[in-house]
């Protein structure tokens, strides 16, 4: 049987259903990277978020941050 992975909004906790579109982010060398979802990519160390609300949350985050 295939194992089913579940992902969480790492902004707000929000589970990710099928038909939803969502975004990921990655910190890498000091920059934050933000993509349209990809599978592939959703398991290698993204961060995971529902929509544009989270993605801007972090966002402001990280430049604040600086």
């Amino acid at each position: 049987m295939a194992e089913i992975t579940q992902y969480k909004c790492d902004g707000c906790g929000a589970i990710k259903g099928e038909a939803n579109h969502w975004w990921l982010a990655s910190n890498l060398s000091g920059s934050l990277a933000i993509a349209p979802w990809d599978g592939g990519w959703a398991v290698d160390r993204a961060q995971h978020y529902c929509g544009a609300a989270c993605v801007h949350k972090a966002l402001d985050a990280f430049m604040g941050a600086k």
